[in-house]
């Protein structure tokens, strides 16, 4: 490849048929010549409406997988959410005979509706339900009603620092609220219960991710599925933020402002870590991952509270969340996740002190 920009403007990449790494070594190796990289939309994606011929956009950087649901019924909380949409659009793909989407935002809820709708494949239907996965009734019904087989758990407060703030409603949400999908999805025959968690989860230094590590801990109590397993994605090498940035302003055709280059488009600033923030993400607590039939899923096994100990617990919370008790609340939070790394929590630093529950 020379060594200058020449007189190329953009890049257009057709081949949606390259493999991950071929597209990011395409990638890399115009972004020294400050070419901004645009994907050409799949044959798939024009024919099916969703997309056209001349709807540009550069090279997208996440995927998400899904498992085998072709004709099951399927149910996504928090379906307008970052995660659930994306959830929605991938498992639409997969045709499934009817599709659920719970959400609690009528703004998020009627968007994705009307996304889907306008490339729904024939035969697939969709429904939308406009409500909180926190309220048992409502759960209940929908789930019976529309014969639930499979359940996506998408809802979640997953914002650090407002959950930080404001942890009574983060445990409501995010710890509660799984314990009532759960229950419900046990008791209406549910085949398949799949919580969508954080790699916060793991040794979390906030309430968000000490939340979600709790939610998985309601998981594996109730023996859904296959008892709970835990599963990982291979999400490849880790990448700095500040290289992302800088990648970021390449693909775009921008230049970076910096010391050196002060006539540049874009400077990066570094602002730190945000509270309860840790520099480095983990995936596994204890547990050591094993290979499973896809070669980018693993699967472990954490560390679990027996039922009769978690469930006291989880209902002293529950009543602690009620009377609006933050340390109450807060100390249980920490002796069912003693691996959280507890800080500031609401603006207060916190100590932990023992809440006794009763247990039958």
């Amino acid at each position: 490849m020379r060594e200058r920009r020449g007189d190329v403007d953009q890049v257009l990449l057709a081949m949606p048929s390259l493999s991950r790494s071929q597209r990011r070594r395409i990638v890399d190796d115009l972004q020294p010549l400050g070419i901004p990289v645009l994907q050409v939309p799949s044959v798939e994606e024009i024919t099916s409406g969703r997309t056209r011929i001349d709807d540009l956009r550069p090279v997208a950087i996440e995927e998400l997988l899904g498992p085998g649901i072709a004709g099951q019924v399927v149910l996504v909380s928090g379906a307008g959410g970052s995660i659930g949409a994306e959830l929605c659009r991938q498992i639409l793909a997969l045709r499934p005979r009817r599709l659920v989407l719970l959400e609690r935002s009528e703004p998020s809820l009627y968007g994705i509706d009307q996304e889907l709708r306008r490339s729904l494949p024939a035969g697939v239907e969709l429904v939308a339900v406009f409500g909180s996965a926190t309220d048992g009734q409502l759960v209940s019904r929908v789930l019976q009603e529309q014969a639930v087989q499979v359940v996506f758990h998408a809802a979640a407060y997953k914002h650090v620092p407002l959950v930080q703030a404001n942890p009574l409603s983060g445990l409501a949400n995010n710890v509660l609220g799984t314990l009532v999908l759960a229950r419900a999805a046990a008791r209406s025959g549910v085949a398949s219960f799949t919580l969508i968690s954080t790699d916060k989860a793991v040794r979390p230094t906030n309430v968000m991710g000490a939340s979600k590590r709790a939610a998985e801990l309601v998981i594996q109590a109730a023996v859904l599925a296959r008892g709970g397993d835990l599963f990982l994605l291979d999400m490849g090498e880790p990448v700095r933020i500040l290289d992302l940035a800088k990648q970021m302003v390449r693909l775009s055709g921008l230049s970076l402002r910096d010391a050196q280059h002060p006539e540049g488009d874009i400077e990066i600033v570094c602002t730190g870590l945000r509270p309860g923030e840790k520099l480095y993400e983990e995936l596994l607590i204890d547990a050591e991952s094993e290979p499973t039939s896809h070669p980018l899923i693993f699967r472990a096994t954490e560390r679990a509270i027996p039922p009769e100990q978690l469930w006291p617990q989880i209902e002293a919370m529950e009543a602690a969340i009620r009377c609006q008790d933050a340390h109450a609340a807060l100390d249980l939070l920490a002796q069912l996740v003693p691996e959280w790394q507890r800080g500031e929590v609401g603006g207060q630093p916190q100590s932990a002190h023992p809440v006794e529950v009763a247990q039958d």
